[in-house]
């Protein structure tokens, strides 16, 4: 808490001690309170007005984000927009958000920071981005000549550095330019007639990471839609657009699985490929007996 002049200060007196200083950088979102900052811009979460933001800026309030969300890839939508305990979500995908935020750790890189830790990955749409410390990207910004960072449909990314020692390792991904990925097709799942028992799920497996990369456990679990054993099953689910995708429906009690019939394809499973973007439904009637 205080000044800038007080955090310049506190870099030179932990440099001089041979310290170290990290930035610890909230990008996704902004505060919940209101008031004056002790540099003097005012701020107020509930009518979205800040010194460098306006209302543009953030995502319309879609409701609390939930543990629910952040483990189910169907809510990955919830997860990116939506508020976490109630802070206003930045719209980091729109370029003057994404101009604050590069002013905003170039003016902490002037003032000496050794580096960032910025948060978080979950918060973000799956696809493979470009590692801008160390990395050059093409003219289109499709071609990374450096390090990629994966995030995957669960909002989890993966990251290899090398030793630290005289030279600490870093890495800092740019929200706004995926160089490759990202873009998703939300699928709604349909089953009527699955038959299941009490205490079986219905699941989507496949041969992608949302559902399960064949794991029956891993899979995309439906939602009953009333009740019975007949009673129809549905989600939704975002998946990579324009991707083949192969599945099965399974019957899931937690510690073993009960799999449909094969199909009439060359694989034995159903197939199809998934849109280039928007939405798409499979109404896949019955489960395969």
């Amino acid at each position: 808490m205080g000044t800038p002049g007080d955090l310049q200060r506190m870099i030179g007196t932990c440099h001089d001690a041979g310290v170290r200083v990290f930035a610890d950088v909230v990008v996704n979102r902004m505060a919940t309170d209101a008031g004056i900052a002790a540099d003097g811009p005012p701020s107020n979460a509930v009518t979205l007005t800040d010194h460098y933001f306006s209302a543009n800026d953030f995502h319309t309030d879609g409701g609390p984000i939930s543990d629910a969300d952040c483990t189910s890839p169907a809510r990955r939508g919830e997860v990116m927009h939506c508020r976490l305990e109630g802070m206003p979500d930045l719209a980091v995908e729109r370029s003057h958000v994404q101009g604050q935020v590069a002013n905003h750790l170039c003016r902490l890189l002037e003032m000496g920071v050794d580096g960032f830790r910025i948060d978080a990955a979950k918060h973000m749409p799956a696809g493979t981005y470009c590692n801008v410390i160390d990395a050059t990207r093409d003219a289109n910004g499709r071609t990374c000549g450096g390090t990629r960072v994966v995030v995957d449909v669960h909002g989890q990314g993966d990251i290899a550095v090398p030793a630290g020692g005289a030279n600490v390792p870093a890495v800092a991904i740019d929200t706004g330019q995926p160089i490759g990925g990202g873009a998703t097709c939300t699928l709604t799942f349909i089953v009527t007639g699955a038959g299941t028992a009490w205490g079986q799920s219905l699941y989507v497996v496949g041969n992608q990471a949302g559902v399960g990369n064949w794991s029956a456990g891993n899979g995309f679990a439906l939602t009953i839609r009333g009740t019975g054993a007949d009673a129809p099953w549905s989600d939704r689910i975002s998946l990579p657009a324009a991707t083949a995708v192969q599945y099965k429906h399974a019957k899931w009690d937690g510690t073993g699985a009960v799999w449909e019939c094969d199909q009439a394809s060359a694989s034995g499973h159903r197939e199809f490929t998934s849109c280039a973007s928007g939405a798409q439904a499979r109404a896949d009637g019955p489960f395969a007996r």
